[in-house]
Formats: C-alpha cells, sequence, structure tokens
C-alpha cells in the first residue's frame, strides 16, 4: 500500500454551468443552470446528507470594457439556493 493512500481530500467539487455568454443581465444565465437543477433539490439535498457535501453557487461575472452587468438575483433563484442550503458568492474579473 503506498504511503499516501491514506490521505483523503477535503474538498472537492462538481460543476454545472454555462459557458461564457455575453450578458448585461446575470440572471439569463443563472435561469440556464436553474432549469436544469430546480427540481433536482432532493437528490442535491440527499447527496449533501449522505456524503457531508455543502452546495456553493458561484456567479463569474467578466467585465467587458468596464461595464457591468445587473446583479441582483431572481426570487426563484433564491428560493432554489434556500432549498439546497448554498451559499452565493460572485467573483467580478
Amino acid at each position: 500500500m503506498p504511503a499516501n493512500s491514506s490521505l483523503r481530500r477535503k474538498e472537492t467539487n462538481w460543476e454545472y454551468g454555462t459557458d461564457y455568454q455575453y450578458s448585461l443581465d446575470v440572471n439569463e444565465q443563472l435561469q440556464q443552470v436553474m432549469n436544469q437543477l430546480r427540481d433536482k433539490c432532493y437528490v442535491i439535498n440527499e447527496l449533501q446528507a449522505e456524503f457531508g457535501l455543502a452546495s456553493k453557487i458561484y456567479i463569474v461575472i467578466r467585465m467587458v470594457n468596464g461595464q457591468a452587468p445587473a446583479l441582483y438575483l431572481e426570487k426563484d433563484i433564491l428560493t432554489f439556493a434556500s432549498n439546497v442550503g448554498a451559499e452565493i458568492e460572485v467573483d467580478l474579473l
């Protein structure tokens, strides 16, 4: 048995999102993702409970020529985040 075989990663991640899309409203991209995940709350919560996982929603905004998109979250996105106990993080590039 190799010496490092007993080491366990403390973090891992599964990613689901969109490729870069020009938009002045982040909700356009968030809705694309939510349309795929909205009915998966039960499965996400089961996996979190079984494996001690946490959910986080990352919003990465790439500003072009100093233009920042509207940054607000629609109610259904906040409801989804709440239903899976997700934190929301926003990064501006």
